[in-house]
């Protein structure tokens, strides 16, 4: 007891005890006539405060209701003493600020202080601050000086988004022919301070990713699914000549930007056949709602990984016999991802044209030349690998139109004014002399140091540029080249997924008009201008979804995690637009786009002084492989037999292991170990 009041013991025992403070008074305003901030709209605010603190049978006047308060603080930013005097010495707004957004803003920020149902400020600027990093105490913080909810709240809101993002796509998979799927595996990591013991958890846990995607130019009479079996099963076996060489058809895409569904992520494993009819089912029957008989009039096209597709197929065949298409996965029209394409390609070429660095010519010898010896290890970095061998390509194209041109340098030729047709002819000799590798050598000693030069201009294919553009006719005339590469390299799984897709786009999907939507829908554009593959969206979502997610603690629970990815389109897009509404810049005001000229000329003067365009005597280096030439030959001889006899036998339900793959078809290239970084 102390003074007639009982004092819990351990406060009383404790000296250090003591009672909470009272607050601070609260203080008249001090600012400026002439600030930002005037001295009547804080004698306002600060009289409220003090009339809000008081018992209610003390307060002389009735507190003001909420619409009464907007009324009289609009009426305070609508009075002349909050007109911005420039000549006032306060900090001046930037460029991308403006008066009536900081009134708009101060508003609403009183308010959510007025009232914890207003979230027009706090909630949008609460899964800002999240999205953008910020930790739980930091939002707590925030909170407590009403700029955000509490933590609890945004995962909360994250829910809720989630839910409405879910419903969008419901909404949108009503009409089977109008959308698209994807979906990958995600592996998310684990605490690490868990204790290892014999039942505890992974280090590593798996599960699915899966988006739907709005077609671009949707024909309803192209998506019926029984004209495309029918078509399947009467379809001729692929020959070389007619079928794998390229051919002339372009068609290119632009403008139409791509509208995407996140679902939610869920723990099934689709690394395996029996995963993938799972994924099937949670996506579009269990988070679309969609059921059996709706699933099974109409095709979907998927656009996945290899080894998804893989897998796919497999389903097919182990459910040849089932009841309906759905089961049977016969919906299902596979085409090949075409970010997952360029990275294997790279992996390939790398394998294939690294040599050393001592060995002029070679790409060790060039990522040396360039200051890039990383990629020369272990590990290299597919972004910076792609610049490289970019770069790479255009230096020693440079080098052969400097031959070729007959001057001593480009810019004596630009003063000659050539005409069009003079540039094609020198582009068609680039073409022969420069880019296509020699198949019939004279007795003469061969230059190898010149063909391994040929062969990598060769080999290097602007796929990603054409991706970038948009321009899927530019990456169908080189699927047929593409699978000969990969083939003579020895990566035996893509070179039969490009003959899977080369068959379908030629004999499978063409007549009512699929083939064109595939066409259509093979590149996308999320709204940047730049094209992408479908793979690397989904890979994009993936990465920013671990960003947002981290997988310890209290939180580490997959159902949140399945929340995020639902709503990550609509937090990606939310943050854009709150960080350009407030002037916050997404690169920095003096940010430039880098100029690597300087690189791509140092790799034309060291091809002109090697003389690597040009053939010279006694040079005598190791060869390296004619992908072309040896993937050719590999696919006359077996592959393409091979693979007109497993396609036959897929339709009838023949498969020879669980994963559709038998001894033979292993591939004979060293599994990829190249790092890919896509967070945003």
């Amino acid at each position: 007891m102390t003074q007639g009041q009982w004092t819990p013991l351990t406060n009383a025992l404790n000296p250090w005890h003591r009672r909470k403070a009272p607050p601070p008074p609260v203080l008249e305003s001090t600012a400026a006539p002439n600030s930002l901030f005037p001295s009547s709209y804080d004698t306002f605010f600060t009289n409220f405060r003090k009339t809000a603190s008081l018992p209610l049978s003390q307060i002389s006047r009735p507190l003001p209701s909420f619409p009464e308060l907007l009324s009289q603080t609009k009426e305070k930013f609508q009075s002349p003493e909050f007109v911005f005097d420039p000549s006032a010495s306060i900090t001046p707004l930037r460029k991308t600020q403006s008066q009536s957004d900081l009134a708009r803003t101060t508003l609403r920020q009183l308010a959510s202080r007025r009232s914890q149902k207003c979230t027009d400020f706090a909630g949008p600027m609460t899964l800002y601050w999240w999205k953008s990093g910020c930790s739980e105490e930091v939002l707590e913080v925030l909170q407590n000086v009403g700029l955000s909810k509490c933590f609890d709240s945004c995962l909360d809101m994250v829910t809720t988004v989630a839910d409405y993002c879910l419903d969008d796509a419901r909404n949108e998979a009503q009409d089977p022919a109008s959308f698209m799927g994807n979906w990958d595996n995600i592996n998310m990591l684990n605490s690490e301070s868990y204790e290892q013991r014999s039942d505890g958890p992974a280090k590593v846990r798996s599960g699915s990713c899966g988006v739907i995607y709005r077609l671009c130019s949707p024909n309803p009479n192209a998506m019926a699914l029984e004209p495309l079996l029918k078509r399947a099963k009467s379809a001729p076996d692929l020959e070389f000549h007619r079928d794998i060489c390229p051919t002339l058809s372009q068609k290119s895409k632009r403008g139409h930007v791509t509208k995407q569904f996140p679902v939610r992520i869920s723990t099934i494993e689709e690394n395996s056949i029996a995963g993938n009819l799972a994924v099937h089912e949670d996506i579009f029957v269990t988070q679309l709602g969609l059921t059996h008989a709706e699933l099974s009039k109409k095709a979907i096209l998927a656009i996945n990984d290899q080894a998804t597709q893989s897998f796919n197929r497999g389903c097919k065949a182990i459910r040849a016999l089932d009841l309906s298409p759905f089961l049977r996965a016969q919906v299902f029209q596979l085409g090949i991802g075409l970010f997952h394409l360029c990275l294997n390609l790279v992996w390939a070429l790398l394998h294939a044209h690294r040599g050393h660095e001592t060995i002029e010519g070679s790409l060790s010898y060039s990522f040396v030349l360039l200051e890039k010896t990383r990629l020369g290890g272990k590990h290299p970095d597919y972004h910076t690998l792609m610049a490289a061998l970019m770069q790479i390509l255009d230096g020693l194209l440079l080098d052969a139109w400097r031959i070729e041109c007959g001057r001593a340098t480009l810019s004596e030729f630009a003063q000659t004014k050539p005409s069009p047709e003079q540039l094609l002819v020198i582009a068609d000799n680039i073409l022969c002399n420069h880019a296509t590798p020699e198949r019939n050598p004279s007795s003469s000693p061969v230059d190898n140091l010149r063909e391994n030069t040929r062969r990598l201009v060769h080999d290097v294919a602007e796929v990603t540029r054409a991706i970038s553009d948009c321009d899927f006719g530019r990456v169908e005339d080189l699927l047929g080249n593409l699978a000969m590469i990969f083939r003579g390299a020895g990566s035996k799984n893509y070179c039969t997924e490009i003959l899977h897709f080369i068959h379908n786009l030629k004999y499978v999907w063409k007549g009512d008009g699929f083939d064109n939507l595939v066409r259509d829908n093979m590149i996308f554009n999320m709204g940047s201008g730049k094209g992408q593959g479908v793979d690397m969206n989904l890979e994009h979502n993936i990465g920013k979804i671990k960003q947002l997610f981290a997988a310890k603690g209290n939180y580490a629970d997959w159902s949140r995690l399945a929340n995020i990815s639902a709503a990550i389109d609509v937090l990606s897009s939310m943050k854009i637009n709150i960080g350009r509404s407030l002037g916050a810049c997404y690169k920095g005001t003096s940010h430039k786009d880098v100029d690597t000229s300087s690189l791509v000329w140092r790799v034309a003067r060291k091809a002109k002084d090697l003389e690597l365009s040009t053939t010279q005597p006694n040079r005598s280096v190791t060869a390296t492989p004619d992908l072309l030439l040896v993937g050719e030959a590999a696919i006359k001889s077996s592959t393409l037999a091979k693979f007109n006899k497993k396609r036959r036998e897929l339709l009838k339900g023949i498969i020879d292991s669980e994963t559709g793959e038998d001894e033979e078809d292993r591939d004979e290239l060293p599994e990829m170990d190249i790092g890919v970084s896509l967070d945003d």
